[in-house]
């Protein structure tokens, strides 16, 4: 069986995550964030998972992975997070990368009502600046996230996802 991700930061070697067949069906409200990191292979596998499972990504203004050229990838969304309807909110998000700067995206985070889950190498340290105004709800490390976080995706809502990547084609497109 094709390994679902192969994506290497660990210490130990290479995650592999497969998806579970169970899990097809399962429609779900999810988002990434991403602020920077200097990570290519963190931006490449997020663009690959987002692509494969439909899932948006709100890249911060310092964010690497606006470089990238990823469909689902929002840099534009500053125009439009206000208009976005309470229904097409997030049922979970997750943040990835350094301190997220963008007014507009700390603003719609606030507002998410589910889960808002950091990953990363570093989430464990305490520092007094990293994302203050943004509640999360949980920190986990990449380990977990490919293990258990990723195998467990279902397909994203397609009007959840379009919602997102149409309000970004109309402003990208002026």
């Amino acid at each position: 069986e094709e390994p679902y991700v192969s994506f290497d930061l660990s210490q130990n070697g290479t995650f592999q995550s497969t998806m579970d067949p169970k899990n097809f069906s399962k429609k779900e409200k999810l988002l990434f964030v991403l602020g920077p990191t200097r990570d290519t292979k963190l931006i490449d596998t997020l663009g690959r998972i987002s692509k494969e499972r439909n899932i948006p990504i709100l890249a911060d203004i310092h964010s690497n992975i606006r470089q990238a050229k990823y469909s689902t990838v929002s840099s534009l969304y500053h125009l439009y997070l206000n208009e976005v309807n309470e229904k097409y909110l997030p049922e979970k998000v997750f943040l990835f990368g350094d301190r997220i700067i963008s007014d507009a995206l700390q603003k719609f985070l606030l507002k998410v009502g589910g889960p808002i889950i950091q990953v990363g190498a570093d989430t464990f340290r305490q520092d007094a600046i990293e994302n203050e105004f943004i509640h999360v709800s949980r920190k986990i490390d990449f380990d977990y996230f490919f293990k258990h976080e990723v195998t467990n995706f279902g397909m994203n809502e397609e009007k959840f996802s379009q919602s997102y990547i149409s309000l970004e084609n109309k402003f990208s497109s002026l």
